[in-house]
C-alpha cells in the first residue's frame, strides 16, 4: 500500500510523509531505524518489530526483528544499532533511549520503495493493520460473534439451571429444616478464556454450566447445633438424600463435645491426690489431661507435686509426652 493511500485511510495529509522521524537520540532516517543506547548502556537500545497479522481485533500480532549493524561501543554502553527497512510496513520500535533517562515507543508505516515514512500512534497503527489484513479481521470477527453467541447461551443456561435448582432445593428447607444455597462459579461465563476451553471440551451450554455447580446445605438438629453438607452434586433428590443420612448420624458438635468431657473427668480423677493447679478454668483444664498423661507414664516423678502451674505442662507438653496425642 502506498503512502498516498495510507494517508487516505487514515485521513492525514501529505505533510506528514516525511523522508525521518525522530525519537530523541533514535530515530528513521534513509530507510534505517538506529536505535540508541544512552546512561552508559542503562537506556536503550530497545527491539524493532514489524506487523505480521493481528492476535484479536484489538491487537496486532509482531514479528521481532534482527538488528542489521551493532554501531556501539565495545562496552556497549554507547552508540546505537540499525535496521534496514527493506519491506514496506507497519513498525514498532520499544525500549530505545529516547534521552539519557528515559526509553521510548513509537509507531511508524514505511514505505520501502519510496524511502519515505509517517509517524503514527498506537490507534493508527492498529487501523492500519485492519486495512492490511482485512482476511484476518474478518476471521477475528466472525470468532468473536460464535464466542459472544455462545456466551449468551452460557448465561442464558446458567439462568435456567439457578431458576430450576433453587426452585427444587425449597424440599430441603421444608422437609429437612434445612437452608439450601445454590451457587454457580464464575468460571464458565465469567473468564475471557473460558468460552473457548468449553467449546475444546464438547461441552454444551447446559452440561459447562452444570459442571461449575456447587450446593451448600446447612441442616439444623434438634440439639441445636448446625451440620453443612457442600456437595457438587445437582440433584435435588440426592442432595436431601445426604442430608437424610447425615442428620440420622449422631451430632460432630455433641460427640465430640462428650469426648471432651469424658477425658477431662478422666483426667481430673487421675490427679485427684496432687496439688491444684493454678491458672485459666481452660489452661487448669488442658493441664489436667497432660499432668494424667504424664502421671500414667511416670508415676513417681516429682514434678507431679511441684509443677503447680498450668502454664508448665501446657509449655512443656510435647516435652514431657512426645510422640503422644491426646484427645482435643
Amino acid at each position: 500500500m502506498n503512502l498516498s493511500r495510507v494517508v487516505e485511510v487514515l485521513s492525514l495529509t501529505d505533510e506528514h510523509i516525511s523522508t525521518s522521524i525522530e525519537c530523541g537520540k533514535s530515530g528513521l532516517s534513509n530507510g534505517e531505524f538506529h536505535a540508541a543506547v544512552a546512561a552508559g548502556g542503562a537506556v536503550g537500545p530497545g527491539h524493532l518489530y514489524r506487523a505480521a497479522g493481528l492476535s484479536s481485533l484489538s491487537e496486532v500480532k509482531w514479528q521481532r526483528l534482527q538488528f542489521d549493524r551493532d554501531e556501539r561501543s565495545g562496552s556497549k554502553r554507547s552508540g546505537s544499532i540499525a535496521y534496514e527497512l527493506t519491506r514496506t510496513g507497519v513498525y514498532r520500535a520499544q525500549g530505545y533511549a529516547e534521552d539519557n533517562r528515559r526509553s521510548g515507543a513509537c509507531h511508524f508505516y514505511v514505505d520501502a520503495e519510496a524511502g519515505k515514512a509517517i509517524e503514527l500512534d498506537q490507534r493508527q497503527a492498529l487501523m492500519l493493520c485492519h486495512y492490511c489484513y482485512p482476511q484476518e479481521v474478518e476471521l477475528l470477527r466472525a470468532k468473536a460473534q460464535e464466542e459472544e453467541a455462545r456466551r449468551r447461551q452460557l448465561h442464558d443456561a446458567r439462568q435456567t439451571i439457578a431458576n430450576e435448582y433453587e426452585r427444587r432445593l425449597e424440599v430441603l428447607k421444608t422437609s429437612y429444616g434445612a437452608d439450601a444455597t445454590f451457587t454457580i462459579s464464575s468460571s464458565s461465563v465469567g473468564h475471557e478464556n473460558a468460552v473457548s476451553a468449553i467449546a475444546r471440551r464438547g461441552l454444551s451450554p447446559m452440561e459447562a454450566v452444570q459442571s461449575d455447580c456447587s450446593v451448600r446445605v446447612t441442616a439444623f438438629r434438634d440439639c441445636g447445633h448446625e451440620e453443612t453438607l457442600d456437595t457438587a452434586i445437582c440433584d435435588a433428590e440426592a442432595i436431601a438424600s445426604r442430608v437424610e443420612r447425615r442428620l440420622e448420624t449422631p451430632c460432630r458438635a455433641c460427640s465430640d463435645a462428650a469426648r471432651l468431657r469424658a477425658a477431662a473427668e478422666a483426667a481430673a480423677a487421675a490427679t485427684a491426690h496432687l496439688p491444684a493447679l493454678t491458672g485459666t478454668p481452660r489452661q487448669v483444664e488442658w493441664a489436667n489431661r497432660i499432668r494424667a498423661a504424664f502421671a500414667a507414664r511416670e508415676p513417681s516423678s516429682a514434678l507431679l507435686k511441684r509443677a503447680v502451674r498450668a502454664a508448665y505442662w501446657i509449655d512443656n507438653y510435647k516435652h514431657l509426652l512426645p510422640a503422644t496425642r491426646l484427645v482435643g
